[in-house]
């Protein structure tokens, strides 16, 4: 889905008639603490990009994929807690993950209760 949104976004400036060599970079925003695991394939996808085919064509398709999960995990939704631990086992210090990826791993307890 994300892909596809940023292949709209890259046709409407194209149909705007922006000057794709003045763009140095994109950025979006509405998704916090999501994660993007990179294939095998994703540098060579990367820099074997044509720009008469979408982003999505390129780089998810069923041939090869960019990414290694077909889904990004949200680290706050708790789908992720295993992946935590094991960065709090590997670090020994979640201080560490942040100093590497500028985000510590968020930990999604859910309370128990007896009644």
């Amino acid at each position: 889905m994300w892909l596809e949104a940023v292949d709209l976004v890259l046709q409407r400036l194209k149909d705007e008639g922006v000057d794709f060599g003045k763009i140095r970079g994109l950025s979006g925003a509405g998704m916090q603490h999501g994660t993007v695991f990179w294939s095998k394939e994703a540098e060579s996808l990367l820099a074997s990009l044509d720009a008469d085919k979408t982003l999505l064509e390129q780089l998810s398709n069923e041939q090869k994929s960019a990414f290694a999960h077909p889904h990004s995990p949200n680290w706050q939704d708790a789908s992720t807690q295993q992946q935590c631990d094991k960065f709090d086992v590997e670090l020994k210090d979640p201080e560490t993950l942040a100093e590497i990826t500028g985000s510590k791993a968020h930990h999604v307890r859910i309370p128990c209760t007896v009644g």
